[in-house]
């Protein structure tokens, strides 16, 4: 079973994340729509190697990123920036990335390919959800996401991901259908 170190958070002495939050924002704006922003400080925290940090830490990680993915009214629904910001942002830690894309899979086993090789060469992924049919992902429509490792279980790949600090996992079959309403778009930093 693959998964990649998501920083844990702490309050006192209590785990509160698996990863970022985006309710932990003092603002109500950023609270609905910093997905983005938290995402950015998962990752940055991954290739900063932070393993553990206090909420209140993590949150400077996560308002340091406002200026690169700053919500607009629709959110931070850009795919591609959020990439090029992304790797913006690392520059300045000295870290060069670069990103790789799946804009549009064809199939589920695309899909499955593209996380495998991320994840076996140590890459998180981010992922947006502009849209999604099934029920276990109502709740994460028009939002961004950071999967942090897989596990075949049963004969099926299920993914392991931080949403809103909390580890989630579900069947890749579920996550990747391919459907006209379903758009969901991976990306992945090498360096």
């Amino acid at each position: 079973m693959p998964e990649l170190m998501i920083t844990k958070i702490y309050d006192e002495k209590e785990v509160v994340g698996y990863g970022g939050n985006q309710d932990w924002f003092l603002e109500t704006w950023p609270q609905k729509a910093g997905c983005a922003r938290v995402l950015g400080s998962n990752l940055y925290a991954y290739y900063m190697n932070i393993k553990e940090a206090h909420k209140n830490e993590f949150l400077s990680i996560m308002d340091d990123l406002y200026s690169y993915m700053t919500p607009g009214r629709m959110g931070f629904p850009f795919f591609y920036k959020f990439a090029h910001q992304m790797a913006k942002r690392m520059e300045k830690e000295n870290i060069h990335l670069r990103p790789k894309y799946l804009k549009k899979s064809k199939s589920v086993e695309m899909s499955i390919q593209f996380v495998k090789k991320s994840i076996d060469e140590k890459h998180p992924v981010g992922v947006l959800i502009l849209s999604h049919l099934a029920k276990e992902l109502e709740e994460d429509n028009w939002h961004w996401v950071c999967i942090s490792g897989y596990e075949i279980r049963n004969n099926k790949m299920i993914i392991i991901f931080s949403d809103c600090g909390v580890r989630r996992e579900i069947d890749a079959h579920i996550l990747f259908d391919v459907h006209p309403r379903n758009i969901v778009k991976l990306v992945r930093f090498e360096s």
